[in-house]
């Protein structure tokens, strides 16, 4: 009987110890990281967007994304991105609290990290990388269940209202499980019920085009039944990312409204409210890249008036269209539309990236940087046209003397262009190109611009060369080394063989007889245009417009 009441005492101590280790070192653990913070009491008024915003704060001078912190678990690399209207350097404790699988807790305190801030308009925007020590990492390796993190400000004695959730995944470097493309666009905002057709357009173009997937944030389209029903009908190939709020700058002072909506601040300072929607891209383009950068094997940046086509037309090349146009005695409709074929194939975008990095003799790990092609409305080029028409029957028609033609739009005085001819190969491909306007392209567009509402996509010449090449074109990233992103560039790289952070653009330049970056817009200031650089789109009419047109309703 002794025996049994010792052996139960026994088990009974056992077990509490299991118990007091388990749940009250932990519970201490959890107030020691509470204490370790030694918080000042922030005056912190709840204001009605608070529940839906995407920020956590310290005080209302640094603002953290919820969703754009993340930890690679493969490449033990901690990164994310925070907002601040400060231009000085930074000093931040960071406290980590990481629970594992086996439920032990890790608190890590990490002292006067000094940070630089990158001005991005006239905000700042600044990268936070952090490696743990080789003992630390052995313990997290595939053993995460939750990742936190509060920040102090040092300078201030305030922290982060609440931890920052990390997400934990692996970045899979080099994996063959990776397959296709992932386009990541900016934010659309003032986006109405009126442009339902183009945003249609838009998505339809990328799915054409190839991309496995795009994403992008939205602010300000309407909560209308239309776009209820587009994005529920391509909810396999478009992910929405809902953006409410941005961080109120426009009102330091004010302690009741530490964020405001995209409408409140236009209306308080519409280009204020630009300014830092601008910046805040950033966030999105970062956190769209790290959140498919272990799935997909590029990721393209893009604005919303922005697409790459792959080239499926027969003539692949910029060169080859001018070379069709200039030595064709009589085209018509038949010739330009029928004869002229389109290659079909599936994953048509990562085959195309694939064939281009053997055309341009890329490195296996680098980008792809697309220069523009700028593509205006067909209203504009069409007064590009007229405009030369009326210059030449005015003028003596000189094949071997340099011609300059001004062109105003009357609409617009703002729009000024000067179109060049330099010499008589360029003078015989001008005439050429206006015939094939006046016969066959403005015919097309005037039997179908009534029926059809896309605006600025209905865009059938482009402005490609040295006259656009000042323009910033964006990238298509290999995901097996970039690590982060901005416009245009990779910030950041990672070296695959010690998993080192480097900086640099390890980009390839597309040379744009290849391949370029269509550009949809409105208009631009350009210097001076060649007319040879004035291209038909023979690719995007034959391969992505008229197919569309035919298969889809643009009412």
């Amino acid at each position: 009987m002794k025996f049994l009441i010792r052996l139960f005492f026994s088990l009974f101590t056992i077990i509490l110890i299991i118990f007091l280790n388990k749940y009250l070192l932990n519970k201490y653990r959890n107030y020691d990281i509470e204490s370790l913070l030694n918080e000042d009491e922030i005056d912190w008024i709840e204001n009605e967007l608070d529940s839906k915003c995407q920020w956590i704060s310290i005080d209302r001078d640094y603002f953290f994304k919820r969703t754009s912190t993340f930890y690679f678990n493969d490449a033990n690399l901690l990164t994310f991105t925070y907002f601040t209207h400060s231009n000085s350097r930074l000093k931040l404790i960071f406290y980590f609290k990481i629970e594992l699988k086996n439920e032990k807790i890790i608190v890590k305190k990490i002292s006067n990290l000094t940070l630089s801030v990158s001005k991005i308009q006239n905000y700042g925007i600044s990268y936070i990388y952090y490696r743990f020590d080789n003992e630390t990492y052995l313990q997290l390796k595939d053993n995460i269940k939750q990742f936190q993190i509060k920040i102090k400000d040092i300078q201030t004695n305030k922290t982060t209202k609440e931890f920052i959730q990390v997400r934990v995944k692996n970045m899979n470097l080099f994996s063959k499980d990776k397959k296709g493309v992932f386009l990541c666009s900016k934010c659309m905002y003032n986006t109405k019920v009126d442009d339902l057709n183009s945003v249609k357009w838009w998505i339809q173009m990328k799915k054409q085009a190839g991309y496995t997937k795009i994403g992008f944030c939205n602010n300000s389209i309407e909560n209308n039944h239309q776009y209820t029903e587009l994005f529920e009908e391509y909810k396999n190939f478009v992910e929405l990312d809902q953006f409410n709020c941005l961080p109120n700058l426009y009102d330091l002072k004010n302690p009741k409204k530490y964020f405001l909506s995209y409408s409140e601040f236009a209306q308080l300072d519409n280009s204020l409210a630009y300014s830092i929607f601008d910046s805040v891209f950033i966030f999105y383009m970062n956190e769209c890249y790290w959140s498919n950068i272990d799935k997909y094997r590029y990721v393209s940046i893009m604005d919303k008036d922005e697409i790459v086509f792959p080239r499926k037309l027969s003539l692949k090349k910029n060169s080859d269209i001018i070379k069709y146009v200039s030595n064709s005695n009589e085209i018509s409709s038949k010739n330009l539309f029928e004869d002229l074929k389109c290659e079909h194939e599936e994953n048509k975008m990562e085959n195309y990236l694939d064939k281009l990095g053997i055309d341009i003799n890329k490195n296996a790990n680098s980008s792809f940087y697309f220069r523009n092609g700028i593509k205006f409305p067909n209203e504009l080029f069409q007064l590009f046209f007229d405009s030369t028409e009326m210059y030449l029957n005015s003028s003596e028609r000189k094949r071997n003397i340099g011609h300059k033609i001004e062109v105003i739009n009357p609409n617009d005085k703002s729009q000024k262009f000067l179109l060049t001819i330099s010499n008589e190969f360029e003078f015989n491909y001008t005439l050429k190109l206006l015939d094939m306007n006046k016969n066959i392209i403005k015919p097309f567009y005037e039997s179908i611009k009534q029926k059809i509402n896309i605006k600025k996509f209905n865009s059938f010449y482009t402005i490609t060369g040295s006259s656009v090449h000042w323009v910033f074109g964006k990238t298509i990233h290999n995901t097996n080394r970039s690590i982060s992103t901005e416009i245009h560039f990779n910030t950041r790289q990672i070296d695959a063989t010690n998993m080192n952070i480097i900086s640099g653009k390890d980009v390839a330049y597309v040379n744009d007889d290849l391949g370029h970056l269509s550009h949809f817009k409105k208009s631009l200031r350009i210097k001076e245009i060649p007319f040879f650089q004035l291209i038909p789109d023979l690719n995007y009419i034959n391969c992505y417009f008229r197919p569309n047109l035919n298969s889809t309703d643009y009412p």
